[in-house]
């Protein structure tokens, strides 16, 4: 039914493979020079060249940065909503945002960080644990 090809034409994998280990080839020999003529800075792959806003996830990138900008959830930030004026007169207290992943928990912290002069810690339930909340409890 279907003709049986015996000869295997080359993909693309050995190739990236090839400059991959070309790539480390040149960093390691740079990194050489470099410790030879007594330099700190060794470049590797994931050298950013001080552009830190290249390496920023695209969430972050377009996250919205004030509440005009905010999208959804506009029983919690509409112009006459108890959070939206605490946030403009700065008086807003302490705050736990909970709700499932993409309501914009995250959007609205940042938010609240960059327009008030309150004292901001950021944690991550994930990643945190107790004694990271009690440190923060503490400076607080």
């Amino acid at each position: 039914m279907f003709s049986q090809n015996t000869q295997r034409t080359p993909g693309i994998i050995p190739w990236v493979l090839f400059f991959v280990l070309l790539k480390i080839k040149h960093i390691k020999r740079e990194a050489k020079s470099n410790k030879k003529k007594g330099s700190k800075k060794i470049m590797d792959l994931f050298d950013l060249n001080n552009n830190e806003y290249a390496a920023k996830p695209l969430a972050e990138k377009m996250r919205a940065s004030n509440l005009d900008d905010f999208i959804g959830q506009k029983h919690i930030v509409s112009p006459n909503s108890l959070l939206r004026r605490a946030i403009s007169m700065d008086r807003l207290g302490s705050c736990i945002f909970w709700g499932p992943p993409g309501c914009g928990k995250t959007t609205l912290a940042h938010i609240i960080a960059s327009t008030t002069n309150g004292n901001f810690v950021k944690l991550n339930a994930v990643q945190s644990g107790v004694a990271d909340v009690k440190k923060a409890v503490e400076e607080a």
